[in-house]
């Protein structure tokens, strides 16, 4: 899963230099949605390690090093952050969720950094 996400993550960077370099709206529009996959899908594989933490499904190998039978339910859901894997994808998830918010306030209208790419855009006309 973590593969399409990065696959899907790669498509929408590629999409939104395209769209922006051609000034292909419709481009532009399958970056945003895009980025709304990626949120989806991080959120699933988010979601599936933190249900094999609290199950003690140990047949995946981080359950087994980050986790024990014994252990309280808080424990075991403050293991999802408990090493370096999990603590990337915790992180990994935060991004992804500031990245489906900015699509949102854009789907409904507000652009909360148009000016500054108005700016930006401006100069990359004047230049060339």
């Amino acid at each position: 899963m973590l593969f399409l996400a990065l696959g899907v993550s790669l498509y929408a960077v590629a999409a939104a230099v395209y769209g922006a370099r051609a000034w292909r709206e419709d481009w532009l529009a399958s970056s945003r949605n895009a980025v709304l996959a990626l949120f989806c899908l991080i959120t699933v594989a988010l979601f599936l390690l933190e249900y094999a933490l609290i199950t003690s499904d140990f047949s995946l190998r981080y359950v087994a090093n980050n986790s024990t039978r014994g252990s309280l339910t808080r424990y075991k859901i403050a293991g999802l952050w408990g090493s370096l894997e999990g603590s990337i994808l915790l992180w990994t998830w935060l991004q992804s969720v500031f990245s489906a918010l900015v699509w949102l306030g854009t789907a409904i209208g507000t652009r909360p950094c148009s000016p500054t790419l108005r700016r930006f855009s401006w100069a990359s006309r004047r230049s060339s």
